[in-house]
């Protein structure tokens, strides 16, 4: 709850246990150029707490990656962690063009108001 008198601006993270599981897999798979039997393990735990059963072992390292990406798709819905994840996978033009005309701009932000204000400098990104 917020103290008596705070209005409870802090914005604090919260980091689950299964994204912890799934980056591990993920850095596992990427850096081995391939699932490991630690990546396959750290994945397998956050399906088996769903209910879920193992992955076949026989991935290759792009359809070990579309796993995540779907397990992570599947286990963080609703929590603002799809367009992160598209973004690093390099899958934002191809998933997104399924709902209509694909336009670059989705793939980058604003730079915030604030910022422009506080720097002369900076230029907002054009399209914004």
């Amino acid at each position: 709850g917020i103290p008596e008198g705070q209005s409870g601006i802090f914005n604090y993270p919260l980091l689950r246990y299964a994204d912890v599981l799934l980056m591990h897999a993920e850095a596992l798979n990427e850096t081995n150029s391939g699932p490991t039997i630690d990546a396959y393990n750290s994945i397998d735990e956050v399906r088996a707490r769903a209910g879920l059963p193992s992955l076949t072992q026989d991935k290759d390292y792009e359809s070990f990656r579309e796993a995540i990406l779907q397990e992570r798709k599947v286990e963080f819905v609703l929590e603002g962690q799809r367009w992160f994840d598209l973004k690093r996978m390099d899958k934002l033009e191809e998933v997104l063009s399924f709902y209509g005309e694909w336009r670059p701009l989705l793939e980058i932000f604003p730079i915030p108001e604030a910022a422009i204000i506080a720097n002369d400098q900076l230029v907002q990104t054009e399209g914004y």
